[in-house]
């Protein structure tokens, strides 16, 4: 990636992966640091134009390009993050304010995207960044998202993780948006409630993680 082409300073490489690299760059005119991340995503940038910069639980996207490579995403990085998944075990354990808030940041961004029409697909605590100094959570990587409309997906059209992918992608053909993000979200519920050490969520996560989807809470309900 040439930096100095779309206006930044190269400062690190953060990570990669299957679909590209993640680096941190500083933008030249305002210093503000954004990540880069180069990847064929024409979809997935579609679905971030889509959601807009109105949800604070959501990465936002500053800007995209193209070059000789493939594409470039120009995306906020929150000051001394790490991954949900990270954070937790890193803690060890969490208190009841915490927890509490972790669980309403992931339900207000879930409820986001569902009104705006988009699944994100890879839901779970690694595809999740919390500021360690704020507490605040950003939803990452809308490289699995779909868009939603009036019919079902398909199963063979969900590429997320495996261990938080809802009971009905492997039992039945086709599944529905809300219900998997209902799933998804007391799957996350679950492991930060373990951390906090309490039980009080116990039972709406169990109505959440039916086996059935007709049989689970609705986004609104949780």
């Amino acid at each position: 990636i040439c930096f100095s082409e779309c206006g930044y300073d190269y400062e690190c490489l953060l990570g990669e992966g299957c679909y590209g690299s993640v680096f941190k760059g500083i933008h030249r005119e305002d210093r503000s640091k954004k990540d880069g991340e180069p990847r064929p995503v024409l979809a997935e940038v579609a679905m971030m134009l889509r959601l807009g910069t109105s949800c604070s639980s959501i990465i936002k996207l500053h800007d995209w390009m193209e070059n000789d490579v493939g594409f470039i995403l120009i995306m906020e990085v929150p000051d001394q993050s790490m991954t949900l998944y990270r954070y937790l075990e890193n803690c060890g354990s969490i208190d009841g304010g915490t927890a509490s808030r972790f669980r309403q940041q992931l339900l207000d961004a879930a409820k986001h995207l569902f009104s705006c029409g988009i699944f994100h697909g890879d839901l779970h605590l690694e595809n999740v960044l919390v500021s360690e100094s704020s507490l605040d959570l950003k939803v990452i990587d809308f490289g699995c998202a779909l868009a939603i409309d009036d019919e079902p997906f398909e199963s063979s059209d969900y590429h997320g993780n495996e261990i938080f992918c809802p009971p009905e992608i492997d039992d039945q053909p086709t599944f529905f948006a809300e219900p998997a993000y209902v799933w998804c979200l007391a799957a996350m519920f679950e492991k930060i409630m373990k951390a906090c050490e309490t039980n009080e969520w116990c039972y709406i996560i169990r109505l959440c993680l039916a086996r059935d989807p007709a049989d689970r809470l609705r986004l609104d309900q949780m």
